[in-house]
């Protein structure tokens, strides 16, 4: 197994040109976050701004419902998915002895499930990229962290091991609302979430589950820090109010200790 990068970086490799467009998430949530939240909650700030948005491509009004006679009702606006990805392909050297230029043809890129296809009740929807990672390093696919909770849909999450299988990207929206449209913009919402994770934070870690109890060390060691930390939350302030900036000075004195967090 690779090693993890020191340097990680996420590359997008764009088969179309107007494929999914790809941004850094945003700790404000598109400024909707609760103020008070974004002053006081480390954990709820880091989430909302770990990895990258991924926007749609194309306009695209969409709902599902199973009592109609044909499920899915969709209505494109402005441009729709082109075939540009054809020509771009095209022009590549082929270096593969047995694939053939002819093989190379116009694709779908919205594919509705029907009552045969699996996975039921989903939207699939092309990206128009490969993503590459850094060695080590893998992508987890999701809806967006605390944005978009209204969208009658869901991201099947999956886990892409983008360092060595570079192959373009498909999201299953998987509507989980039925006779709920959706408007699903290029500058609306993000649709997905792109989550950088090294390998080894799925794929070798195990599981200890232990009581805290009196006698053993480990756990004194996190009781007396809990303990520490709910006094300066909680009993600290001479007013007797909750000291809300508990977490950010904490992690400031890490930082300050070990460099940046």
């Amino acid at each position: 197994m690779a090693p993890v990068s020191e340097q990680p970086i996420l590359k997008v490799w764009r088969l179309h040109p107007r494929g999914v467009r790809v941004a850094p998430a945003d700790p404000t949530l598109g400024g909707n976050a609760p103020v008070s939240a974004r002053q006081y909650c480390g954990p709820y700030i880091h989430a909302n701004s770990a990895g990258f948005y991924v926007y749609s491509p194309v306009d695209l009004d969409l709902s599902y419902d199973p009592d109609r006679t044909f499920p899915w009702d969709w209505t494109f606006h402005g441009d729709e998915y082109t075939d540009e990805d054809v020509d771009i392909v095209a022009a590549m050297p082929l270096n593969h002895p047995s694939f053939r230029k002819e093989f190379i043809k116009r694709r779908p890129k919205l594919f509705l499930s029907g009552d045969d296809n699996e996975p039921l009740h989903t939207a699939q929807l092309w990206t128009g990229c490969i993503f590459e990672t850094a060695p080590g390093w893998s992508l987890l696919v999701r809806s967006p962290i605390n944005r978009n909770l209204h969208a009658p849909f869901r991201i099947q999450e999956a886990i892409l091991e983008a360092d060595w299988n570079l192959y373009d990207i498909w999201l299953n929206l998987e509507f989980i609302r039925f006779g709920v449209e959706t408007q699903i913009r290029r500058d609306g919402e993000p649709i997905a979430h792109l989550l950088p994770l090294p390998r080894t934070s799925y794929d070798q870690w195990r599981l200890q589950d232990k009581l805290i109890t009196p006698g053993d060390d480990d756990a004194q060691r996190v009781f007396d820090a809990w303990i520490d930390y709910n006094w300066e939350k909680f009993h600290s302030r001479a007013d007797g109010l909750k000291e809300q900036r508990t977490y950010a000075r904490r992690r400031k004195r890490l930082r300050d200790r070990v460099g940046d967090l």
